[in-house]
């Protein structure tokens, strides 16, 4: 394996972690700045419909994932990047918890677990995600 190689996967990596982080921290501007414009979004196994364009995703991500939960906590672990060029293809594993009742004696919580599924590509020098797909394994609360 090449410099390049090990470099744009350690990129690609990274990015996945700040996506993670951003997410939680409910960062918009952080999260969009992840996403090539024509990014595919497919998060149907959780019941939305696939989406296309990072406007949509914004849409979704402030009417949706960020009016949901109180507080979220995400884990990505094993992440497999194979690059080919200015592509790359990518997957990982996934554990989220969401906490709707923070602070309460008794707090609801949440927890779905799976699969993310990526292409990439690297435009003006950066590397973005172009499709991502989630896959559910469990679920539960």
């Amino acid at each position: 394996m090449d410099i390049e190689t090990m470099l744009a996967e350690a990129e690609i990596a990274k990015m996945l972690t700040v996506y993670a982080w951003a997410l939680d921290n409910k960062d918009i501007e952080t999260s969009m700045g992840l996403f090539a414009e024509d990014v595919r979004f497919d998060y149907s196994e959780l019941g939305y419909p696939a989406i296309s364009g990072k406007s949509a995703v914004r849409e979704f991500f402030l009417k949706q994932v960020h009016t949901s939960d109180e507080a979220a906590f995400s884990s990505l672990t094993n992440k497999r990047i194979d690059v080919k060029g200015d592509t790359a293809t990518g997957g990982d594993y996934f554990m989220h918890y969401s906490y709707k009742d923070l602070g309460s004696s008794n707090p609801k919580r949440t927890y779905v677990e799976g699969q993310h599924f990526y292409e990439f590509v690297k435009t003006e020098g950066a590397w973005k995600i172009r499709s991502m797909r989630v896959h559910i394994t469990w679920q539960a609360g």
